[in-house]
């Protein structure tokens, strides 16, 4: 979570950053993570948990590569 946030600095101008750490907050606390894999082991069981996790991950780091410039700060 500190990496998100230092990226999120650095992307965002100084007029745009509070609105963004503001979303970052609002996504973080919404907290669906837990509900969403307690529903996935009630009814389709317990690895799909785990599977579940690869098309975001791949989605998360195609984003990275394409919206996020490179920094040395």
């Amino acid at each position: 979570m500190p990496a998100t946030l230092s990226i999120i600095t650095d992307v965002f101008p100084r007029e745009e950053r509070t609105m963004a750490i503001g979303v970052w907050t609002d996504v973080d606390c919404l907290g669906l993570g837990p509900a969403f894999g307690g529903y996935l082991i009630d009814e389709v069981g317990g690895v799909t948990v785990f599977w579940m996790r690869i098309p975001f991950v791949l989605a998360a780091l195609a984003g990275l590569m394409l919206i996020v410039p490179e920094s040395r700060d």
